[in-house]
């Protein structure tokens, strides 16, 4: 089913941040069983200014109640990059979790999964990687055979230079003053050593995933040991940080490597392996 509609919400939010319309998964109920609905822009180019681009949106959501991280029905935005390569981006802030195999639209993906307790929400989006080049947005939400709810509706879809004031004083974020992902090599063709460093002791990395360019997690790591005399963390034997093997079933490609840390703020770097 394709669920996404034009127009005034008479279910799900009371009202809209913007204007008096939205796209919703549906406006007057709740979404299909079994949808598979895909909301796009149209292409845009991210313009090489000297400045970061971020996609920011205004959305609002209600899904399934899932207790666990496994999430039966869920949204994610994916990028289209010139035309070819299509694969899920991260919000500054976080997805609630990953869908199951129960939705076959967004499977084993990150997506949001939740709700937003009957409030509306700005979200950005880190372009700069794809600065240069052609690009388009998919709204995708999908849903399982049974139970449902409100969905997902979205407000406003815009681009700025900046990260909007709203998302860096959201309090459960707490950005850290400095946080980067180094990998290297970069293009590697056997092994790859990724590491993330932060000087704030408040926020630190408690993941790392590794993602196709489709959305499909390659490696979903927890981060356990410290390095010692810095603020660097990583996995296995300290000091050895990260490092990446792919076995004989991966693919040569782009793959988006995505460090989740304690404060909910994620960062990504995209990587590529040649066989």
């Amino acid at each position: 089913y394709q669920d996404w509609e034009w127009g005034v919400p008479s279910y799900g939010p009371s009202s809209v941040p913007y204007g008096s319309g939205c796209w919703a998964t549906k406006l007057s109920g709740d979404y299909s069983d079994s949808s598979q609905s895909r909301l796009e822009t149209p292409s845009m180019s991210i313009p090489d200014d000297g400045t970061i681009p971020y996609l920011t949106i205004w959305h609002w959501y209600r899904m399934q109640a899932s207790t666990t991280p496994l999430k039966h029905d869920g949204a994610n935005v994916k990028l289209c990059v010139d035309g070819s390569d299509t694969f899920v981006i991260f919000p500054q802030c976080g997805y609630d979790g990953e869908a199951s195999q129960y939705n076959n639209f967004t499977k084993w993906q990150p997506i949001y999964g939740d709700t937003l307790d009957d409030f509306w929400q700005e979200e950005a989006f880190d372009l700069s990687p794809w600065i240069g080049h052609s690009v388009q947005v998919f709204f995708d939400f999908g849903s399982s055979s049974r139970n449902t709810d409100a969905g997902w509706y979205i407000n406003y879809v815009g681009l700025y230079t900046a990260l909007p004031t709203e998302i860096i004083n959201q309090g459960k974020h707490n950005l850290p003053s400095t946080i980067s992902m180094s990998a290297y090599p970069n293009p590697f063709n056997s092994s790859c050593n990724i590491f993330v460093e932060t000087h704030n002791y408040s926020s630190r990395p408690t993941s790392i995933a590794i993602y196709d360019v489709r959305g499909n997690v390659v490696v979903n790591e927890h981060l356990f040991h410290s390095v010692k005399g810095t603020d660097e963390l990583s996995i296995g034997e300290a000091g050895r940080g990260f490092i990446w093997t792919p076995d004989a079933s991966v693919s040569s490609g782009i793959y988006f490597v995505r460090a989740a840390m304690s404060n909910g703020q994620t960062i990504t770097k995209r990587i590529v392996y040649l066989k």
